[in-house]
């Protein structure tokens, strides 16, 4: 049992407890269980703790039942992760094969070593959640049926309309069909999207999707695909109709401001902030001395970061800021026209470092 668990049990037990001796002058009846504090407490371990170590709570008292059931009712945040299994045990400090493997998916904090376990818990909390509105979603192994059985699951429950989708894989290289039906199934009701691939979403998105904030990568894409590819998807993206206010984009090669087509696809797609986080630098086409750039002007806030293997003083990418400024008008004219409502806003380029 985690500590949080412990400490609600402690605090739960208090309640529940006969009066002391300190307090025998007052009579039982006065003691009264406080229904709203208990809420609070099993709120609280519904959100952070496994689900067994939630459950545990409603044997200490009917109350407490009552208050365990009203919370996860009311919980809407559904997290599942799916681990490579475990194929090999320590023992005496050697690994030895298992065979078969033991599952490792994890619900709600909660770990489930055979997909039976992990069906019947998923089904409880489809049943026991009014609404499911946000997933945390974990996919470092795909290719096990029970990723395939869950999904499916989640596309087909009718409380599930979903407005944050967050995503993690650790394995890039191919597309997840199911994230793509996920995504098509929850496009009126998504307003974050994180971590999905570039492919995937050129392959999900419709003009009825409008988000607040989305986080592209080119982890679904080969590691030989061109530039050029890379931007046709992104393009379809485009061509789909979405619209996202913030877009945070991370890939392999750097992105090129002064391309046309990524002009025009920030443009229509009505970015306001952007986040470019990448390991190479861009590729920018030489242009004539005086040629003039293009400009995204609707963007008002820029992040262009380097991803480097080991901690770094000094980033690359900084010798291109001239270049970014440029697309976006500089700071100098935008300082000097932002008395003029309408005109110019005030644009912020950060160069940062992120270290793996």
């Amino acid at each position: 049992m985690s500590t949080s668990a412990r400490d609600a049990e402690k605090q739960i037990a208090t309640y529940c407890s006969s009066p002391s001796t300190s307090r025998s002058s007052e009579s039982e009846e006065n003691i009264v269980l406080n229904k709203d504090y208990l809420d609070e407490i099993l709120r609280s371990m519904v959100a952070h703790c496994s689900v067994y170590e939630a459950r545990a709570m409603k044997d200490l008292h009917p109350i407490a039942a009552n208050a365990y059931k009203h919370a996860t009712r009311k919980h809407n945040h559904l997290r599942i992760a799916f681990h490579e299994p475990q194929k090999f045990r320590v023992v005496g400090g050697k690994k030895v094969p298992i065979s078969p493997p033991i599952s490792k998916v994890f619900v709600q904090g909660t770990r489930c070593t055979s997909d039976e376990e992990v069906i019947t818990l998923v089904d409880s909390l489809l049943s026991s959640m009014t609404s499911i509105t946000r997933l945390s979603l974990v996919m470092e192994e795909t290719d096990q049926s029970i990723f395939a059985t869950i999904i499916e699951k989640l596309v087909a429950a009718e409380n599930v309309k979903l407005e944050v989708l967050q995503c993690k894989r650790s394995a890039g290289g191919k597309q997840i069909p199911l994230l793509i039906d996920l995504i098509k199934a929850n496009v009126p009701t998504l307003r974050i999207l994180g971590r999905v691939g570039v492919a995937e979403a050129a392959r999900s998105f419709s003009d009825q999707m409008c988000l607040e904030r989305l986080s592209l990568m080119t982890l679904d894409m080969n590691i030989g695909t061109t530039d050029g590819e890379i931007k046709d998807e992104l393009i379809n993206v485009q061509n789909s109709g979405a619209q996202f206010t913030h877009l945070s984009y991370t890939s392999f090669e750097g992105f090129d401001p002064t391309d046309a087509r990524m002009q025009e696809f920030l443009t229509t797609c009505g970015v306001k902030s952007l986040r470019l986080t990448m390991m190479h630098e861009p590729r920018i086409a030489k242009r004539p001395e005086g040629h003039p750039v293009g400009k995204v002007r609707g963007i008002t806030h820029l992040e262009v970061g380097e991803v480097v293997e080991k901690p770094a003083h000094y980033n690359r990418l900084v010798v291109h800021e001239k270049i970014y400024k440029e697309v976006r008008s500089s700071l100098m004219l935008a300082t000097s026209l932002s008395s003029k409502a309408g005109e110019c806003d005030i644009n912020t380029v950060n160069i940062i470092i992120l270290c793996i």
